[in-house]
């Protein structure tokens, strides 16, 4: 099984990661709005700190499974940006490693979702034998798909999962030796 977790020590220039645990749960409580729910495909019927509680779990679980989201964190601040990994789907029958990004609507406008997916993807390329990427995003969140652009992705089909439009936007390996940055050449 390839392991696509990122390690404790991953960061990027602005940011460091903390695994879900048992006490940081709480801080991602702020990201579920009901904007937000509609792109993921969650209904409001449980209240913000029990589907925080719910996705630290869910994440948890991926773990042992060798993939999942991360919290990102504000490596000055110590507070909670983003919520970001390699996460193993199977979309209607197709395995997928997506690279997952959410962030809280406070910390939107500073360039940290597009700093997280593209560290992750780097961090994929570099790290695994993955051929290719994707992000599984909803058609009218158009934050997420210039982020998906910025990260060198492209649609590759819309399609629908649990009932829900989605488009697949993807990068490959062979994309990516094309546009990464000149150091990890």
């Amino acid at each position: 099984m390839e392991h696509f977790l990122l390690a404790p020590d991953f960061e990027t220039s602005r940011l460091r990661i903390a695994y879900h645990d048992d006490v940081n749960w709480k801080d991602w409580t702020a990201f579920f709005i009901p904007e937000n729910l509609a792109y993921l495909g969650l209904e409001p019927d449980l209240g913000p700190e029990e589907l925080s509680k719910s996705w630290s779990l869910r994440q948890r679980g991926r773990y042992e499974e060798g993939h999942g989201a991360v919290l990102f964190l504000d490596k000055v601040s110590g507070d909670v940006v983003g919520n970001a990994g390699l996460i193993k789907k199977c979309i209607n029958g197709i395995d997928l490693i997506e690279v997952g990004y959410s962030l809280l609507s406070s910390k939107q406008g500073n360039g940290y979702a597009t700093e997280m997916a593209q560290a992750i993807r780097d961090e994929a390329f570099l790290k695994t034998d993955v051929d290719e990427l994707c992000s599984t995003i909803h058609p009218h969140n158009l934050s997420s798909q210039r982020v998906a652009e910025r990260n060198g992705m492209r649609i590759f089909k819309r399609t629908q999962d649990k009932g829900m439009d989605l488009d697949i936007w993807k990068i490959t390996r062979k994309e990516w030796e094309r546009i990464r940055p000149n150091s990890q050449k």
